[in-house]
């Protein structure tokens, strides 16, 4: 499981479009400082997830 995850984010990070990862992301993404750890990415991730559910909630209400 931990190498699946850590693939995967490899193959984000790798193949994805930095100016496209720091708009989801924010400023916690330095180009300087390369990928983020797997924790990092998994954190940002997790908060991306819940301004996404909260965003819905309140277009809800």
């Amino acid at each position: 499981m931990e190498k699946a995850v850590r693939s995967a984010i490899e193959r984000t990070w790798l193949s994805g479009s930095l100016p496209e990862i720091q708009r989801l992301f924010g400023l916690s993404v330095d180009a300087e400082k390369g990928k983020p750890t797997d924790l990092e990415c998994i954190a940002m991730l997790a908060e991306h997830v819940r301004r996404m559910l909260r965003k819905a909630m309140e277009t809800k209400e």
